[in-house]
């Protein structure tokens, strides 16, 4: 499928990452229909067409040449929708990634390590569930109710309270939670024919309270391969087109479990913009219209971290504005879904250094922090 410039393209969502999206449009001479299920009375987008709520819904299919949707999640009203036209990423590793449950059966199909598991609904199965696999656990809803689902850690029965507010009548997924184990993600786009480039990988942790993501990150020479390996007998099991993440956790033992798939730009994924790599949302782009994707080299010269901003963060990044040579600042014109109004990201030759230099920013740091420094 071709789809050529002076084409509409249709975007499901109100994602922050579609601003990109949007702009690698507007470059290769694509006009943008966006839809969203909410109106909004205050709310920036670069979209040529806006399209908001059920009433609208026509309007927008008969508009867009082709519709496409750049997230891991979508409402069970939109899902209905998409059944009756014709998508060219398809729904199905939609709804797998939207149903925990249907995902691991799908990585058990096909023989893919993932983390041990059992279903529970009361409280009184979490509690044995959670005894059987052996603490600590993680407990979440088998299906995505947003974009960010919530999931609640246990270290022990006396954390047991805090599944309450989670237990409505439906079943939860509790699952062996590895506390010191890194999370590594790989982004990769699929083309229409199944090819697929895969960027560097990126490993996301906790500093200073915030999240923080560093990319070019490499693990040990066999690790690595099984983890590509792995990726690719993924590919192979789910039909789709456009940028995905798959996540994994690696753990002290270099044991290797597929996490989760996300569909759709991840926040991190745009840490590919910074070096000498194509970005995701060209990439993406590309394969919806059916071009060629271009070559990514994931054994890349520099370093890149980056940690996400919340609005309290502004005033003191301020104070970095004229000293740093190797920041590169992202603001977005709407709040994302977790409070998060942007990003800095730093880019260098070596990983102490780049971490040095946000730590003693002072940009990340509480209210009482900043009083003793």
């Amino acid at each position: 499928m071709q789809i050529l410039p002076g084409s509409t393209i249709g975007i499901l969502g109100d994602n922050t990452k579609n601003a990109p999206l949007i702009r690698e449009a507007h470059k290769m001479g694509f006009n943008i229909a966006l839809f969203t299920e909410n109106k909004y009375e205050n709310y920036r987008t670069e979209a040529d067409y806006w399209f908001m709520q059920a009433a609208q819904w026509d309007d927008f299919v008969g508009l867009s040449t082709v519709i496409i949707y750049n997230q891991n999640w979508l409402s069970f009203e939109i899902m209905d929708r998409l059944s009756k036209i014709e998508m060219l990423q398809g729904t199905t590793l939609l709804e797998l990634t939207s149903d925990a449950t249907l995902l691991r059966g799908l990585f058990e199909e096909n023989a893919i390590n993932i983390l041990p598991y059992q279903l529970a609904s009361t409280l009184d199965e979490v509690a044995l569930v959670a005894s059987s696999l052996s603490y600590p656990v993680q407990v979440k809803s088998i299906f995505k109710t947003g974009q960010n689902s919530q999931a609640i850690i246990l270290m022990g029965s006396w954390d047991l309270g805090l599944v309450a507010p989670l237990i409505d009548g439906g079943q939860l997924i509790v699952e062996t939670w590895v506390a010191d184990a890194k999370q590594v993600s790989l982004p990769l786009v699929i083309d229409q024919d199944g090819h697929h480039v895969s960027y560097p990988l990126l490993e996301t942790t906790m500093q200073q309270g915030g999240q923080q993501t560093a990319a070019g990150i490499r693990l040990e020479a066999e690790l690595e391969q099984a983890l590509y390996e792995t990726a690719d007998e993924i590919l192979q099991a789910i039909q789709y087109v456009g940028a995905l993440t798959v996540n994994f956790l690696v753990t002290a033992e270099n044991n290797l479990y597929v996490q989760d798939i996300i569909t759709g730009i991840y926040p991190a994924q745009s840490l590919s913009e910074v070096g000498e790599n194509p970005n995701i949302a060209l990439q993406m782009l590309r394969v919806i219209s059916g071009q060629a994707l271009m070559p990514v080299d994931r054994n890349t010269k520099y370093k890149v971290l980056a940690r996400n901003l919340e609005p309290k963060h502004l005033p003191r990044l301020y104070t970095q504005w004229g000293i740093r040579e190797n920041w590169t600042l992202t603001l977005y014109s709407n709040t994302d879904l977790n409070g998060h109004a942007g990003k800095v990201v730093t880019i260098g030759e070596d990983w102490d250094k780049l971490q040095t230099q946000f730590d003693v920013s002072g940009i990340w740091l509480d209210d009482e922090e900043m009083n003793t420094k």
